[in-house]
């Protein structure tokens, strides 16, 4: 038997015209070079692609964040102001329409319940 470590050199490898790589004709060795380098080829471009998507994807996600934060921003501001000038309008009602703001507080306490 013979010893695993050096079974290469057991083998013939014989150069001759038309003929490389362990007897393969040199037509399979290219071919499987070729089919190998388009493979290897297909993998950069996919990931190359694959890349500039991601970074189209983040850049587009970036900017609908700060789009959003602006919003709520903006809806924080506007609730704000909507709140102050509830106060302003309860104490004019209340200061000129005592009546009047009672029966609204009234109103308001009915529908609550």
């Amino acid at each position: 038997m013979p010893d695993p470590l050096h079974a290469a050199e057991a083998i013939e490898v014989k150069p001759g015209l038309g003929r490389i790589w362990l007897g393969f004709p040199h037509y399979v060795v290219l071919g499987w070079a070729l089919l190998f380098s388009w493979q290897i080829w297909d993998l950069r471009n996919w990931r190359d692609v694959y890349q500039e998507r991601t970074l189209v994807q983040s850049q587009t996600n970036a900017e609908l964040i700060i789009s959003m934060a602006r919003s709520i921003t903006a809806l924080q501001a506007s609730t704000r102001d909507l709140q102050d000038n509830q106060l302003r309008t309860a104490m004019i009602l209340s200061f000129k329409f005592p009546q009047t703001a009672r029966d609204v507080d009234e109103t308001i306490q009915q529908e609550d319940q």
